[in-house]
């Protein structure tokens, strides 16, 4: 994948003798196009796990390990849902702000211990953490469904974990740090407004019709009468 991307890199800025940009730089730009756009678009996901042990309320990202397939992910951005194992089964546990959560969990001279149905992120981005409430009374373990980041790729044969339609957005952030580095900012500004209409792209084609409001980053389909534009029979 990783020469595919810059193929049509060099195809958007016209510089298939590699003339204007050196390929290995080109090759990073490309990596900080796929991590921006897992952030963008939230579209690497993984169904990972963290164990908690007693006594313990503050748990580093690094020590979530990552559910299969994992191959060509580097980490995880951010927790989107957290359930605890209860019984047989799982238990969903409430996701709160951390400064609601200082207020009134941390908040406490004797802390109470249990079995948390509570959490909070605070570390952010790579170097997330999360606390949990009430302090473990024993082991658990938490089932995550984690937003994550991708691995560099550096050979051709590198798994890519950014799934298509997005991969299509991939060329068009590397050009614009592409053009960036070259002082051409009117250029470079052209192919970021371009990635943001394909990251939008890949959100609406794969966001299913009958669930529209399923994920954040899809536009509002009620927008249009919300702002009290009229649409012409046919919708036109």
């Amino acid at each position: 994948m990783l020469y595919s991307y810059m193929q049509r890199t060099q195809l958007l800025m016209s510089d298939v003798r590699d003339v204007a940009i050196n390929p290995d730089d080109l090759v990073t730009y490309i990596n900080i196009a796929r991590g921006q756009l897992a952030g963008d678009s939230e579209c690497v996901r993984n169904y990972a796990t963290l164990a908690l042990a007693s006594n313990t309320r503050q748990y580093n990202f690094s020590s979530i390990v990552l559910g299969s397939p994992s191959a060509g992910i580097q980490g995880v951005l951010n927790i989107r849902q957290a359930l605890i194992n209860s019984g047989s089964g799982l238990q969903w546990i409430r996701p709160r702000a951390f400064e609601w959560f200082t207020l009134f969990r941390l908040n406490n001279p004797a802390p109470t211990t249990g079995m948390p149905n509570e959490y909070a992120q605070y570390n952010q981005g790579a170097n997330g953490s999360i606390f949990v409430d009430p302090v473990p009374s024993g082991s658990f373990t938490l089932t995550l469904d984690t937003v994550c980041y991708p691995a560099n790729l550096a050979l051709d044969s590198d798994t890519e974990v950014i799934p298509y339609p997005w991969t299509d957005a991939v060329p068009f952030y590397a050009a614009y740090w592409a053009y960036m580095s070259l002082q051409m900012k009117d250029r470079a500004d052209a192919m970021f407004t371009m990635y943001q209409v394909f990251t939008q792209r890949g959100r609406d084609q794969s966001t299913p019709s009958v669930l529209p409001y399923i994920r954040d980053q899809a536009q509002d389909p009620t927008v249009v009468n919300k702002i009290g534009v009229k649409v012409s029979p046919g919708g036109g």
